[in-house]
């Protein structure tokens, strides 16, 4: 523990920032010097609920049933206090928007900008859906004896990881869903230009020849 929070969770903080950032950028744009005002808050808004949807399906087990970490006071989701997915969400947005207010005035140019990386941000979307792999296995693999929180209330370990896969199937894994399509399509497209702009110049050669 530092200072009553478990160590890695600076570590997956950042990890999981850094996906969740990616992941907005893909679906609303890339933040770039002079980028409209919508790309330039909305990017940050959607990375950041992309980044609390993953602690939506970890908190509730890593506290209630694994003891990770305590909510003193419980909370109506499986122990955990609603505040803390509204902390996650406001926190990671404000982060998230200063990074993207620097870029919008001291980031490169658009003209210097390089083409998005299709690689790189499929990498970082399969990273992200990545990480709902061990809340399905807990699901299948977890005791099926009762637990008690901080204040008393008896819960089934196989009760809070029912919903929990619930909400990593309609949460990260829609959102990582709606990313590799946009991926994909974004692909189909750039694949698609190049034939058209080559028809269209074939077209003129022959308006020019005829």
């Amino acid at each position: 523990m530092i200072f009553q929070v478990p160590w890695f969770i600076g570590p997956a903080y950042l990890a999981t920032g850094y996906l969740a950032w990616v992941v907005g950028t893909v679906l609303l744009g890339d933040v770039r010097r002079r980028s409209p005002w919508l790309t330039t808050i909305g990017t940050p808004v959607v990375a950041a609920v992309a980044m609390t949807a993953w602690d939506l399906a970890l908190d509730p087990t890593s506290s209630t049933v694994n003891h990770a970490w305590i909510w003193e006071n419980g909370g109506g989701f499986f122990g955990v206090p609603l505040v803390n997915f509204l902390g996650w969400t406001f926190t990671v947005y404000l982060f998230m928007q200063v990074f993207a207010l620097y870029l919008r005035y001291r980031g490169p140019l658009p003209t210097a900008q390089p083409d998005r990386a299709t690689a790189s941000d499929l990498q970082a979307v399969l990273l992200y859906a990545a990480t709902t792999v061990s809340f399905f296995t807990k699901f299948y693999s977890g005791a099926r004896t009762t637990v008690t929180d901080a204040v008393g209330a008896i819960c089934r370990p196989v009760t809070s990881t029912r919903p929990r896969s619930c909400l990593t199937v309609y949460g990260m894994c829609f959102i990582a869903l709606l990313a590799l399509l946009r991926i994909a399509q974004r692909h189909t497209t750039a694949t698609a230009l190049p034939d058209h702009q080559n028809a269209a110049a074939r077209h003129e050669v022959v308006t020019i020849d005829s």
